[in-house]
């Protein structure tokens, strides 16, 4: 472009477009932190492009815009950008000038997904509930949680004549929680568990043999090839069918241990194929019946009733229910030619896809298998390498996007803690944009509108460290935010805390005064009142109670925050008249001036994608309040508490009007009142943010616990029944749930959120062992 420039001119007079797709990738500026004289190659080189051109355009795509968010907005370079290169085999190097930055100055867009793609909203935890005939219930196609990997690949090793495989905790406070129990048989203090273990390197000797979990995967991915081969002649003469299946296995960031694992996968799959094709598949003996017991655990439900299951306007007419009968006579095909790759430096095999022929592949992997390569046929992902980055996670995640004829073959075998992680960063997912949409409703650009992102102290990096190294961690925000006690300590000594704390401090002061809207009992309260109930017993975690009160007391130095409504919500759901529950709760039970009604939260069903949630609540004694989604309030119009009739009505309105004009741009032939028809709900967002910044509410919820419990009467759980008597719980307690309301502040004195600080010299994460430029690059889904 610059060998083209007209004689005495140092820019080009045409209009130039950069397209970049993956654009949280190669192009963001890894020196940044350097200083604005830094700059990584290839975004050195977009800049001097841009630099060539008086009239440009920069416009990226990523589905992970964390990076993009928080990238570097430096000053524009005084040193000339060197590239060097070769003409006729001679040496060569230009001097030119570079653009500022490429941050998104302009627009951020938030593009809609279509109908039938199938997105972490549809699998993980979200504050909103998804629209699906199964009444927001999520897509069954994650697994029970792995948990015998640690023995075959582990990060921390304990070092005796060989390295065994251990659990890694992080810090003291994991240790107490769990490590106690599980590896007291090594270590009785945690001073000790660190002092005798030591993190794996490459070169221990890991795995020796497969986890039980990753043999059931590929006896999944088996079925998952019979499944689609039976519904091959509906589909193989439509545009969307898709003749390839791929099984992706990250287990390691390590070279050899995942060509040692594909070793054993080939030596597996053999045992496997050989007794498919010899046995006999009416015996009981036989690798059939085995093979028919993974299917009654992973398919059958799902395969049947997928659909409803599905958000409302998916559409896809190829998924035709099946019996386990009708799918045995496709297996000894879906066995054969099956290959397993290790996909890595050392062994440079690839995934080469033909047009004429189907490929079954089972590809083995670590960073290499992230961003980059094309997966076909996706169906089966077992994920249980760590990672802390948010957009690394995602792009992980190749089991989102469309999977036509075959979304319920897929499935997700991956870790507890990699469930939680991606469960926060959905949700993050949400406020980022939120976060986009509030920008575009008040016509802000990027460069003047502050964008953040939560991050989860502890368990998530927003990013890659080296995008990181220039923001700044700003503590205590909650700002514009929703907080809920989403996880409850079931223990009957937890409960009974709890619920005498409200009984004593919070019960008397509740009142129904003329400004209580019905349905409440409610008390006008203090910054200092509200500070005291967190410092009580209640169910928000530690860390959270001591951000919520140490922001609340920065915003009251500047006089915000400072006028509080707690208010009781008393109506619920809960039935009692039928003996199903509690439902009713007396003044003299809650010293309450009135009766309340109890809300209802199920506890987890007997459904595979619950299992985690099932043993979180019965060994671990903590109730996690999802399913639909992570929201325990009832309406979002009880977050309209502190606002009057006529301001509830004017954003309402406001609310309808930009709702309509946005649906109208997506569909131009709707008229105002067909796009008003879509429009279902008001998020609770929309009162919140109609609070004063001097303004909060604290809203209690409670719950019956027959249902939480999962106890009532006529419909109990036998291990919940048992559960319950051994732990003798007063099923008569309910569980206490606050939500609190924070509107949106101007002037944001922090938060647990990680903002762009373009004038940050400090490394503050220079530890990038984990991280490679050379192993960035990782699978593109060709269907997503």
């Amino acid at each position: 472009m610059h060998d083209y420039l007209d004689k005495d001119k140092n820019k080009h007079n045409i209009p130039f477009l950069i397209i970049d797709d993956e654009a949280d990738n190669a192009s963001l500026n890894n020196e940044g932190a350097k200083g604005h004289e830094y700059a990584s190659k290839i975004n050195g080189h977009i800049r001097a492009l841009l630099q060539l051109f008086h009239k440009k355009s920069y416009l990226g795509y990523t589905a992970t815009p964390f990076a993009n968010v928080l990238q570097d907005r430096n000053f524009q370079p005084t040193k000339d950008w060197q590239i060097k290169f070769k003409t006729k085999g001679e040496k060569q190097e230009k001097q030119l000038k570079q653009v500022d930055n490429i941050f998104p100055d302009d627009f951020i867009y938030l593009l809609s997904p279509p109908s039938n793609y199938i997105g972490a909203k549809q699998i993980f935890e979200t504050l909103t509930v998804i629209d699906n005939k199964a009444e927001g219930e999520k897509i069954p196609l994650l697994s029970s949680p792995v948990n015998d990997y640690i023995s075959e690949f582990p990060t921390r090793v304990f070092d005796i004549e060989e390295p065994i495989g251990i659990t890694n905790y992080a810090n003291k406070k994991e240790w107490d929680e769990k490590g106690m129990f599980e590896d007291d048989m090594f270590f009785s203090t945690y001073s000790e568990y660190r002092s005798n273990t030591r993190a794996s390197k490459a070169y221990d000797d890991f795995p020796k043999k497969l986890p039980e979990s990753l043999k059931e995967a590929v006896i999944c991915f088996i079925l998952s090839i019979a499944i689609r081969e039976k519904r091959k002649p509906e589909m193989v003469n439509s545009a969307l069918y898709q003749p390839h299946h791929t099984m992706l296995i990250h287990i390691s960031r390590f070279t050899l241990w995942q060509n040692k694992t594909s070793v054993l996968l080939s030596k597996y799959l053999s045992e496997v194929s050989l007794s498919i094709l010899n046995d006999d598949p009416n015996s009981s003996k036989s690798v059939y019946f085995d093979v028919e017991k993974v299917w009654y655990k992973y398919y059958a439900e799902i395969v049947e009733s997928i659909r409803k299951y599905l958000p409302l306007k998916y559409s896809d007419e190829f998924l035709t229910p099946m019996v386990f009968e009708s799918v045995k006579k496709y297996l000894p095909d879906a066995v054969k030619n099956i290959e397993v790759k290790a996909i890595n430096s050392i062994t440079k095999q690839k995934l080469e896809y033909s047009k004429t022929s189907p490929k079954k592949f089972i590809a083995v992997g670590g960073n290499r298998l992230s961003r980059g390569f094309t997966l076909e046929g996706l169906t089966i992902n077992y994920f249980i390498r760590n990672t802390n980055y948010s957009d690394t996670l995602l792009q992980m995640g190749r089991w989102f996007g469309y999977r036509p004829g075959y979304v319920d073959c897929c499935k997700l075998f991956t870790t507890e803690d990699a469930i939680e992680k991606y469960n926060q960063t959905t949700k993050c997912i949400e406020e980022l944009e939120h976060e986009f949409k509030k920008m575009s409703r008040r016509g802000s650009s990027p460069e003047k509108f502050v964008l953040r992102v939560k991050k989860h102290p502890g368990v998530l990096k927003i990013t890659r460290p080296s995008i990181m190294k220039n923001t700044v961690d700003v503590k205590w925000s909650y700002q514009d935010q929703l907080e809920m006690t989403t996880i409850f300590d079931v223990t009957k000594s937890k409960m009974e805390r709890v619920w005498d704390n409200f009984k004593n401090e919070l019960a008397p002061k509740l009142k129904d005064t003329p400004d209580t809207p019905q349905g409440f009992l409610s008390y006008k309260a203090t910054s200092n009142e509200v500070i005291d109930l967190l410092h009580k017993e209640n169910n928000f975690p530690s860390d959270d109670i001591i951000t919520m009160v140490k922001f609340i007391q920065l915003c009251n130095e500047k006089n915000k925050l400072i006028n509080w409504t707690v208010a009781l919500k008393t109506t619920g759901s809960a039935k009692g008249a039928d003996g199903l529950g509690k439902k009713i709760l007396t003044p003299s039970e809650s010293n309450l001036i009135d009766e309340v009604e109890l809300s209802i939260r199920r506890g987890p069903n007997e459904k595979i994608s619950q299992e985690g949630y099932r043993k979180s609540f019965l060994k671990d004694h903590k109730f996690h309040m999802t399913g639909r989604n992570a929201n325990i309030i009832s309406s979002s119009k009880d977050l309209s508490i502190r606002l009057n009739a006529s301001t509830i009505k004017i954003i309402e309105n406001k609310y309808y009007e930009e709702k309509i004009r946005e649906i109208q741009k997506r569909k131009p032939s709707l008229t105002k009142k067909e796009a008003r028809k879509e429009i279902s709900t008001i998020p609770e967002r929309v009162y919140r943010e109609g609070m004063n910044e001097d303004e909060a509410v604290l809203i209690v919820y409670l719950f019956d616990s027959h249902y939480s419990f999962n106890n009532e009467p006529g419909k109990d759980n036998p291990e919940f029944k048992e559960y319950v008597e051994k732990q003798n719980i007063d099923l008569n307690v309910p569980l206490v749930g606050y939500a609190i309301g924070f509107p949106p502040i101007e002037n944001d004195p922090g938060g647990i959120y990680v903002q762009g600080d373009y004038n940050l010299d400090e490394d503050e994460y220079s530890d990038e062992s984990e991280y490679s430029n050379e192993d960035s690059p990782l699978p593109i889904d060709s269907q997503e």
